[in-house]
Parts: C-alpha cells; sequence; structure tokens
C-alpha cells in the first residue's frame, strides 16, 4: 500500500525532528564542512594526477607570444565549440600554436578535428568541484606549455581561473569571446571579472552595445570599454555551394518525396532556448490550411527535448509529415538544405546563429525570432523574415510561411539577396583576419595600459 500524502508529510516531520535531536546546528555544519574538505582533497588527489600526466607533454619550442590556450566548457557540439575550431583551423598555418583545455568530460564528433589542428587537447578525466584547485591546474597549464595567450570561451570555470593566471604570471594576455547576453561572462554577476581581460571579442554590435551599457550602469571605469572588439562570426562560401550547382545530393528522392514538395526545416540541438516544440505547432497550424498539403517538416540535429518533440507530434497526430533525421554532418547539412524551401529558427535567445548563415549562403530563406543580433544580419522581408516577440507566434510564423507560398514574397529574390549578404560580409577570410589583429593588439598594449592607468585589477 502506498502512504497518502498526510502519512509522508509525518514521517517527514518525524525524521526532521529526529535529525534536529541527533544533529544540532553545529553538528551539520561540521559534517557540511567535512565534506567540502574530503572533496577538495579528492580534487588535490586529481590534480596531482593529472599534473603527473601533464608533465610529460612535450613543450612547443615557439615564442610565448605565439603559444595560445583556449579555455572551454567542454566539446560538445554547438555555435561556440564550432567557432572555435574556424578560428583554429584558420589561424594554424600562421606563427600561432594552439591549445584546448575543457573543464567537462562531454565531447563530441569534432574531437577528432580539435586533435589534427591543436598542439594538445586537454581533457579531465573527472570533474573537479574546488575552485582554487582548478586555479592550481591551469596555472600549471599555463606554465608547462610556455603559454602566453589565455582565450575564454564560454567557461564559467575559465573566468574563475583568471585571477590565479594573472597572479602566477602578470606578463599574460587574456581575451574571452562572448557569443550573446545570456552567457555568464556577459551578464551582471560576472563584472567582477572585467580587470582580468586584456580584451573582449564580441560577435556583434548589438552584444557590444548591452556590454556598454552595462559597463556604464555599474560604474565600470570609461576605459574599460575600449577593450571591447566586435568581431563577426564568418563562413566558407565554397562549402556553401548554390543549390542548383550540387550534384549528387538529392535530400528528397533519398526520402521518396516528390520533387514538387516543399521543405520546411529546422536545423538544431533540440533544448529549451531552440524551442523545437514551437516549430511543431507551427508546423500543425500550416497543415490546417489547405494550402500546406505538398509540405513536409524535417527536423536536423538531437538534444534532451527529443522525447517530447516526438510527443508533441504524435499529439497532433503528424507522424506522417515530419522526418526526424537526429544529428547530422556537414554534408548532409549541406544535401538538406539544397532541398529545403524555408528555414524556420526559433529560438527564445541566440547570438549569430551560423545555421543562418548556411542557410543563406544555398539561398534557403529564413525566418526567424528577432532575438540577440539577428537582425543585424537579416532585413525583415528583404533577404529574410523576423518574428517580433509578442502575440501569437504560432501565427506570426505560419503568417509568413504562407506569404511565400501565396507569392505575396518572392522567395527567389529574397534566396539571391540573403547569399549576397553573406558572401560580401560575413566570410570566413574577414573573420580570420579579425582574430589575427586581436591577437597581435593583444601583445601591444602594454604600453596603451600603462597611459590609461588600467593595470590594476580593480576598475570601478
Amino acid at each position: 500500500m502506498v502512504a497518502g500524502p498526510s502519512r509522508l508529510a509525518s514521517g517527514g516531520l518525524m525524521l526532521k525532528s529526529a535529525a534536529n535531536l541527533f544533529l544540532p546546528g553545529g553538528m551539520t555544519r561540521l559534517l557540511k564542512k567535512s565534506k567540502r574538505s574530503l572533496s577538495r582533497t579528492m580534487d588535490l588527489i586529481y590534480y596531482m594526477m593529472a599534473k603527473n600526466q601533464l608533465s610529460k607533454m612535450r613543450i612547443p619550442l615557439v615564442n610565448s607570444h605565439n603559444n595560445v590556450l583556449f579555455i572551454v566548457r567542454d566539446m560538445s557540439v554547438g555555435g561556440v565549440t564550432r567557432v572555435n575550431l574556424d578560428i583554429i583551423e584558420g589561424m594554424r598555418q600562421g606563427p600561432c600554436r594552439f591549445h584546448v583545455a575543457a573543464t567537462s568530460r562531454t565531447s563530441g564528433p569534432w574531437h577528432e578535428k580539435f586533435e589534427e589542428c591543436c598542439e594538445s587537447l586537454i581533457i579531465p578525466k573527472r570533474t573537479i568541484t574546488d575552485i582554487g584547485v582548478w586555479g592550481k591546474y591551469f596555472c600549471y597549464i599555463v606554465g608547462k606549455l610556455n603559454i602566453g595567450t589565455v582565450v575564454i570561451s564560454n567557461s564559467y570555470v575559465g573566468y574563475h581561473a583568471l585571477p590565479y593566471l594573472k597572479s602566477m604570471f602578470p606578463s599574460l594576455k587574456t581575451m574571452d569571446i562572448l557569443h550573446a547576453k545570456e552567457m555568464w561572462g556577459a551578464s551582471e554577476p560576472s563584472r567582477w571579472a572585467i580587470p582580468y581581460l586584456d580584451k573582449r571579442i564580441l560577435i556583434s554590435k548589438t552584444l557590444r552595445y548591452h556590454l556598454e551599457k552595462q559597463y556604464a550602469s555599474s560604474g565600470v571605469a570609461p576605459g574599460y570599454a575600449e577593450r571591447l572588439n566586435v568581431i563577426y562570426n564568418g563562413i566558407d562560401p565554397a562549402q556553401y555551394g548554390q543549390a542548383a550547382t550540387i550534384t549528387g545530393l538529392n535530400f528528397k528522392s533519398s526520402l521518396g518525396l516528390s520533387a514538387d514538395t516543399r521543405i520546411i526545416a529546422f536545423i538544431g540541438r533540440f533544448s529549451r532556448e531552440k524551442r523545437p516544440c514551437l516549430f511543431v505547432k507551427i508546423a500543425n497550424g500550416l497543415m490546417k490550411r489547405r494550402q500546406a498539403e505538398k509540405l513536409r517538416f524535417v527536423m536536423a540535429g538531437d538534444g534532451e527535448a527529443m522525447v517530447e518533440v516526438k510527443k508533441t507530434i504524435k499529439k497532433f497526430r503528424m507522424e506522417d509529415n515530419f522526418i526526424l533525421t537526429g544529428m547530422i554532418d556537414a554534408r548532409k547539412v549541406v544535401e538538406l538544405l539544397a532541398d529545403t524551401y524555408l528555414l524556420l529558427m526559433t529560438s527564445s535567445n541566440e547570438g549569430v546563429p551560423l545555421t543562418m548563415f548556411e542557410a543563406m549562403l544555398m539561398k534557403v530563406p529564413v525566418i526567424a525570432s528577432d532575438v540577440g543580433a539577428v537582425h543585424e544580419i537579416i532585413e525583415d522581408r528583404f533577404n529574410g523574415c523576423l518574428v517580433r516577440p509578442g502575440g501569437s507566434l504560432v501565427r506570426s510564423y505560419a503568417n509568413t510561411v504562407f506569404d511565400f507560398l501565396s507569392g505575396r514574397l518572392d522567395h527567389s529574390a529574397m534566396a539571391e539577396r540573403a547569399r549576397e549578404k553573406i558572401v560580401s560580409e560575413y566570410s570566413m577570410d574577414r573573420m580570420i583576419q579579425g582574430y589575427r589583429e586581436a591577437f597581435r593588439q593583444l601583445h601591444s598594449t602594454d604600453m596603451e595600459a600603462k597611459k590609461t592607468g588600467l593595470q590594476g585589477t580593480t576598475c570601478f
């Protein structure tokens, strides 16, 4: 028999009373302190083991200025990881030698690509909980590998290691890369890290404006805003040729879809902020209209929301209208986009998503939620469409799709303008040149820092 709510509540009160009787406040605090002490001891043991393992690594015989360490959260698939890889691959032919250290064991299919273009790839065998031990860990890595520049990329631990690194290596140059205002490094609680960063790379003007406003309202010394630099993400147009020129790729025929079927696609992680279930609801709204009979909805990706997506599709009885591909590689993305009519991006927050660049290069008009810096790329109803927050998002997306289907929006003209925008302004070459200049400036700012008086670790 299952105990009723009242019996469970009574049992809970009895356990709590017993705990108060045998474990008074002082004892409870002592146990918590002992637990923290044990955890730190285990962290230190792992640190010593890792240190012994790292000691066997070869030391690059290059100027320390050219040894760059990326501190990242993990190696999982995503836009941030992709940009890190693009930067390293794009600059590997120059003087810089790159190393990547993750703070989580989570990996992904790009692991081997990082191994190919990095001098070393350091992934912990267990998670360290004590920030002080993380500080010791990264200080050892920086010293061992003769690192001259540290780049923090979406790593909470990396930011907290900065005071240790700057204390141990005063001449070390530090930089972070921020993609969205929701990232920890761009949030108000992280402002203490500002003086430890010699340069900050922001991937949009919108994000720079956000940080400038935050600096001003927090009383940050004006000179620190000069460390904010915008470098847009880039993409290689050669990898995403126009759909009409692609040969040997045919997504529709491989699935038995007729040539006149119009694919509406979602490409990305199945995560809360990407709102994949909103895409399913939009599809349901579209299929209720007679004109939608030749539509198929393709969702490429995977993640924690996959179960919910499948349940929502089943709820609307749309199993025959959906194709779930799971996670696909870059070639499969090209194959899908070559046969895609429209790409829908339903995110609640974004930076500048690379999937949008890919679609626009493939002459696929994008209908995206107007979040983050998306509006810097898409000019509404000129080279894509924006859906403003508020009201019924399902209706707004569906109405825009039908504007294309009905001819009220010129699909071909918009597709041409979309590709022109990316080719002319967001090339990979332009991005890499921006980072080359950023690294060059990073090691020529010592005199400027002395002039502006920004060498210290306080900025208020």
